[in-house]
């Protein structure tokens, strides 16, 4: 199984002047509906307006953060991971992922768990939207077309892979989703929808 791979890449346009930057993106953008699309080599990413301050990926989709706390997302969206409220197989020109108003994206957590997305705001609110297979997102809802705030406050940080996700929260780290391996760190086996905190184990 491959992913798409993210570069980003600052040069400047000429000798004396501010950066411009580049957004490159190679691989195969793989997904459990295959899109049947694969960038052959570094393939050149527009469309984005602003400067980019950052930049996000799951197994399918590419995200980037742009200065004004925009999201623009490229990829396969047959689960609805562009964040758009539209679910089209795929798509390479990248959209603005829609949030409710008034809501400013401060930073992305990467990775994000399978065919899903997910963003943090100013005020430490956490969203998702996409897959939701197993709940990594922390609320129970199939297939999410528009980012939803999650059950979680204060949080710093976060990240996902397969079917579960991890969150900083006030200082604590919470776990949502699958947990046949152990994902959640809590000590079972047991997968959990709402958000269950991590424990943690001193050695000595």
């Amino acid at each position: 199984m491959s992913t798409i791979t993210l570069v980003l890449v600052l040069s400047p346009i000429h000798s004396g002047s501010a950066q411009a930057q580049h957004l490159y993106a190679w691989g195969d953008p793989w997904s459990t509906a295959s899109s049947g699309f694969l960038y052959s080599g570094p393939t050149g990413v527009s469309a984005v307006p602003g400067t980019v301050v950052q930049i996000a990926t799951s197994n399918a989709v590419s995200y980037a953060l742009t200065d004004n706390g925009q999201v623009w997302a490229w990829g396969a969206g047959q689960f609805g991971s562009l964040g758009n409220g539209t679910a089209p197989a795929y798509s390479a020109t990248p959209v603005q992922v829609q949030f409710p108003s008034g809501v400013v994206i401060a930073s992305l957590p990467n990775p994000m768990p399978y065919d899903a997305g997910m963003a943090i705001d100013t005020n430490g609110n956490v969203w998702g939207w996409g897959s939701n297979v197993e709940d990594p997102l922390c609320i129970i809802q199939g297939n999410i077309l528009y980012p939803e705030k999650l059950p979680l406050t204060d949080v710093t940080m976060a990240s996902g892979a397969g079917w579960h996700a991890l969150y900083d929260s006030g200082g604590k780290v919470y776990a949502c989703g699958g947990n046949a391996g152990g994902e959640l760190g809590n000590g079972t086996t047991v997968a959990s929808s709402m958000p269950v905190q991590v424990v943690w184990r001193h050695h000595r």
